[in-house]
């Protein structure tokens, strides 16, 4: 029905790209298309039908060309930089190429969590959380995974819509390995929802830098530093897989760190900015959870807790403008389900991103005295 070309990536690996729309959205679809070309649009069938996502993705999926070895389908609300995904793709491809590949978590997602904690410990892809949807607003399917991944759906097809809890599902019985690129590499566009799903912003937006030196994959934590309605947690994840939510002052209580000791330094950090006039209007409330889930993700990384596995030699350091974005889409999240009003943010950010590199900056320090003196015990 839909006539796709692949694009060689280089030997032996073959891509085809579609954009998956709905007939409402054609001229956004094409616009992506042609700047990913060569991309197909692949629309819904079903034009007076409620939406579904899933009811696309299965056309979207299937839609691959003859000759590709893997298949990248896009949604018609992102936006990306052709050469910059490409380029990524094929490395994320050259490393996992079993692997069903991510270039996007939303900001308050467990996923998007996971982002910013590898990006802290210094990865540049990590594996999806498996009790999650995975999401799929740029997605890359090994095509010898595509008719099973059909067949899957197809008892579901008729009721379910969720083509990113479907997906998950296929990944978890199948024990397809799900990874996610460090950073995002595509923009969610705010063109408005055609399922019902409020707008969802990314977890941390980078740049892709090509790197021949090495690279480290983060594996699957069991604590997981999340903000969310303005409260700061910990997502704890038991031998089951299932993941319970701890406050961060029981997490940190667990850690061995003293919650009062981590509160005393943001009342000093605090005081400081207080009596020279830069603090803002946020509530001091918030401002803690935000302090104590930088700080956790900051001890987390130093402390060997993030199970890392480097895929080549001399992997490189920690990124800057990478924590930069974590912080900036961290504050972001744990706004979401508050009444606070989010351009409370936009005056504030200078504020916000020193507050939160301070408390990683702590946090960091911390993880690393505890790393030294397990081992000198060990």
């Amino acid at each position: 029905m839909w006539a796709v070309t692949a694009v060689p990536l280089e030997a032996g690996i073959a891509l085809s790209i579609v954009v998956m729309s709905h007939p409402k959205r054609a001229a956004q679809a094409a616009r992506i298309a042609q700047a990913m070309a060569p991309a197909t649009v692949v629309t819904d069938p079903d034009l007076t039908g409620t939406p579904s996502p899933l009811r696309t993705a299965v056309h979207a999926w299937r839609a691959h060309a003859p000759e590709a070895t893997h298949h990248l389908v896009l949604q018609d609300d992102v936006d990306a930089d052709r050469e910059e995904l490409l380029s990524a793709v094929r490395r994320g491809i050259a490393l996992f190429p079993d692997a069903v590949l991510g270039f996007f978590a939303h900001l308050d997602s467990l996923n998007g969590a996971m982002l910013r904690l590898a990006a802290a410990a210094g990865a540049h892809w990590t594996e999806a959380v498996s009790s999650e949807y995975f999401p799929c607003q740029a997605v890359v399917l090994p095509v010898r995974h595509i008719a099973a991944l059909c067949e899957f759906v197809e008892p579901v097809r008729a009721f379910r819509r969720e083509d990113d809890e479907v997906l998950s599902d296929f990944l978890s019985m199948y024990r397809i390995p799900g990874i996610l690129s460090v950073p995002s590499l595509v923009d969610h566009i705010d063109s408005g929802s055609l399922t019902g799903n409020a707008h969802q912003d990314g977890a941390l937006r980078g740049t892709f830098a090509p790197r021949g030196h090495g690279e480290i994959l983060a594996g699957m934590v069991d604590l997981l530093p999340f903000f969310s309605k303005g409260v700061g947690h910990c997502m704890a994840q038991g031998a089951d897989g299932a993941w319970r939510r701890l406050h961060w002052i029981e997490a940190m209580a667990g850690l061995g760190i003293d919650p009062r000791t981590v509160d005393d330094e943001l009342t000093a950090h605090l005081a400081v900015r207080t009596a020279t006039g830069d603090r803002p209007t946020l509530p001091t409330g918030f401002l803690t959870s935000l302090w104590a889930t930088a700080y956790l993700i900051g001890f987390l990384a130093a402390s060997g807790r993030v199970p890392l596995k480097p895929l080549g030699e001399s992997p490189g350091a920690v990124r800057a403008d990478l924590l930069a974005a974590a912080w900036r889409s961290l504050a972001h999240a744990g706004l979401k389900g508050t009444s606070l009003d989010r351009d409370l943010l936009v005056g504030a950010e200078p504020f916000v991103m020193e507050l939160t590199d301070a408390a990683h900056a702590a946090g960091r320090a911390a993880g690393h005295r505890q790393h030294l003196m397990e081992g000198a015990l060990a």
